[in-house]
């Protein structure tokens, strides 16, 4: 697989030669997916804009059904389409935006519409892919909310210093409940093994009496 650089060339060259066709935006748009981020899949790409400083693609998904995220079951029910504008981690000094089409669709069961979501890469609701938010917090671990804020603007990652504190509270947080839900559940496995203990010598005593 050609690298993200040598990928980024390609791009560029098309661009120059102005060729704006969907098949030259199928392909090069594809290009960009494969290479740098491959766990993004069940998209078309409609159309790509390449500057000097920002790559963005708007992609379209290709979904024909999904699972309610109430009831569980499959639903092929769709409602139209819901619009996100999601910030990437930069390619290649690149400032890079997918603008995602996101299918809607109906569960009969609740009387519900929902959105489909891509867990593997993007949290529900986000501004920023998941990498990205990694990003964020591991320079906000090492300096404050303004300098973080003020790094990602150069980066591309447009964000003001109350987005760096909230994202890093969030993962705290879910970290911290994570760990909480595990320490629980070996308590509650070490207190259930004495019962069972004692049930048995109960019974070994009874029947010994007996």
């Amino acid at each position: 697989m050609d690298t993200i650089a040598n990928e980024c060339k390609v791009i560029e060259n098309v661009g120059n030669n102005q060729t704006d066709s969907e098949k030259n935006a199928s392909a090069v748009g594809e290009n960009i997916l494969k290479a740098a981020f491959p766990q993004i899949i069940g998209f078309s790409i409609e159309a790509y804009t390449i500057s000097s400083s920002e790559v963005k693609l708007v992609l379209r998904s290709t979904a024909s059904h999904a699972f309610c995220d109430r009831c569980g079951q499959i639903t092929f029910h769709t409602r139209g389409w819901q619009k996100r504008t999601v910030t990437m981690r930069p390619l290649v000094n690149k400032r890079f935006v997918l603008v995602l089409y996101m299918r809607r669709f109906f569960c009969k069961a609740e009387k519900h519409i929902f959105a489909e979501q891509q867990p593997g890469w993007l949290n529900k609701y986000a501004r920023f892919s998941i990498s990205c938010i990694e990003l964020m917090n591991r320079l906000h671990l090492r300096m404050s909310s303004v300098s973080t804020s003020s790094i990602l603007r150069k980066m591309g990652i447009a964000c003001c210093p109350n987005t760096c504190i909230n994202h890093l509270k969030n993962t705290m947080t879910s970290l911290n409940s994570r760990s909480a839900g595990e320490k629980n559940s070996r308590q509650n496995t070490s207190a259930t093994l004495p019962n069972r203990f004692s049930r048995v010598r109960l019974w070994s005593t009874t029947t010994q009496k007996t």
